[in-house]
């Protein structure tokens, strides 16, 4: 439960301390990631292919607890939640783009809008090449895409399509 005692007894006091700073709440793993976690890498990918049906149900079961999250956290005073989703093996996407834009892409931009909407901004931590989706992640409204693997992605092929558009957070070198 998003309300789980204990969840957030912590954080007014960390809000309190870090006074006119600006505030991300940490959503850790999410998710692609939990739902990985919860039915096992292997079958959470056949589920995406054999059985879309149930695995939407429970990715929205998922989304749904995040989004209360996200709620609690707003209420809490934070400017923005970071979110984290590995989506790219070192050559590839994990799933074909339009599995994913097909599962994933409407349940963020739906996820993303509330954000948006409680005021606060969207960063997305995402590992390997993930060049195919980050003009997608633009489209769900994520504020800061941090590229964790820029080693593994087109940068310059990005650059063209989203210079100007997108702010990034990439680290020099790994």
């Amino acid at each position: 439960s998003a309300d789980r005692p204990g969840r957030f007894d912590d954080i007014d006091e960390f809000v309190r301390k870090a006074g006119d700073r600006y505030r991300a709440a940490e959503m850790g793993i999410t998710g692609f990631n939990t739902y990985a976690f919860l039915r096992g890498f292997e079958n959470a990918l056949v589920d995406f292919k054999l059985e879309r049906k149930r695995a939407g149900l429970l990715l929205d079961g998922i989304f749904e607890f995040e989004t209360e999250v996200i709620k609690r956290a707003a209420a809490h005073g934070f400017e923005a939640i970071h979110f984290a989703d590995d989506w790219g093996t070192q050559q590839s996407l994990i799933i074909d783009p339009e599995l994913w834009r097909e599962l994933f892409k409407p349940r963020y931009e739906k996820q993303f809008r509330v954000v948006h909407e409680l005021g606060m901004h969207v960063w997305f931590h995402c590992c390997g090449n993930i060049t195919e989706i980050l003009p997608d992640f633009h489209e769900t409204g994520v504020d800061v895409m941090n590229i964790s693997q820029p080693n593994a992605v087109d940068i310059e092929s990005v650059g063209r399509v989203l210079r100007g558009k997108q702010c990034f957070m990439v680290p020099i070198s790994y």
